[in-house]
């Protein structure tokens, strides 16, 4: 019988996920794995039976997808899919959907816990706090009537756009195409950059995309501008970011997401820049996005077998 290989956890339980795909078992057997492995080795040995492969972030590459003689669908339980040889996939015709727009919730306020904990300085109040001291006289700000810009305009961009002007913000954006939202001044990254208090970076990786925020425009930044991130690491030049908070360039950062997958390295430039909070790239990861994005993961499964598979990206 044809095969669905789990090929990791999914961030819900082993029985959620067997009863979820408990409606394909008269056309498929299951496998499931319930450890996180990226030895390619191992995920040969995992995925080569497959059918219909289901992945989360791990690297799926030539090397492993050659392996897969039966692979016709993989289903990318993630919003991005940069972690997928697309351009193997296509040429050997399997089908690849990703979850898009389980974890918009989650990354709209992690983005908005990252700014109010930079602005208030959370984790140094906390420490104080535990040390038995005050605060210093160390003054926080607000975001009513700052600017803030947002780079990228999707689902997510847009959202934030809403939730700060529900602050009181000023919003300014870039995007490639035209936005049309209220009160939303489209501008040039350039001028983003030199205008903006914040700035916060919602784009997908891609190649236009890779490496797009570079020292030359995060040089750009006022003094007293913090920059957030919570789409993808590799978008941004994260060593010239840590210089410049380490020169004092910029007053802050709040970033989800690096040029890895946490575990960092212990020489990461951003390990040992200042007025910096980092977060091991969560912004998607609650429980509701994982029943979310569960569910999304089934659906695409439904429709691949109904011949229009939702959510479909190569």
């Amino acid at each position: 019988m044809k095969k669905i290989v789990v090929v990791e956890p999914l961030g819900i339980s082993e029985d959620d996920v067997r009863s979820g795909l408990k409606q394909f078992e008269d056309q498929y057997t299951l496998d499931y794995y319930a450890d996180r492995n990226e030895d390619p080795i191992e995920l040969i040995h995992r995925a080569k039976d497959a059918e219909i492969l289901i992945v989360s972030n791990i690297k799926i590459d030539e090397q492993i997808l050659k392996e897969c003689k039966n692979l016709k669908y993989i289903v990318v339980a993630f919003t991005g899919f940069d972690l997928i040889d697309i351009e193997y996939c296509k040429k050997h015709e399997i089908i690849v959907s990703n979850a898009s727009g389980y974890a918009s919730d989650g990354v709209v306020e992690l983005t908005f816990g990252l700014i109010f904990a930079v602005y208030r300085l959370l984790i140094s109040n906390d420490q104080n706090v535990r040390k038995l001291e005050t605060h210093h006289n160390i003054l926080g700000r607000e975001l009513s009537n700052k600017t803030i810009g947002i780079v990228g305009a999707g689902v997510i961009g847009r959202r934030v756009i809403t939730v700060a002007q529900a602050f009181g913000a000023k919003v300014i954006a870039y995007n490639r195409s035209e936005i049309n939202m209220e009160n939303v001044e489209q501008v040039s990254l350039e001028d983003l950059f030199k205008q903006s208090d914040v700035v916060s970076i919602h784009l997908p990786l891609n190649d236009a995309t890779r490496g797009l925020i570079s020292a030359k425009l995060l040089a750009l930044m006022k003094p007293e501008s913090i920059f957030i991130n919570t789409a993808r690491g590799p978008i941004v030049d994260n060593d010239a970011l840590a210089q410049l908070l380490k020169d004092h360039k910029i007053s802050g950062a709040g970033i989800d997401v690096f040029d890895m997958e946490p575990p960092l390295p212990s020489d990461y430039p951003l390990l040992s820049a200042p007025h910096t909070i980092l977060a091991p790239h969560v912004a998607y990861y609650t429980q509701e996005a994982m029943e979310k994005r569960f569910d999304i993961v089934v659906e695409n499964i439904k429709t691949y077998l109904e011949g229009t598979p939702n959510n479909r990206v190569a």
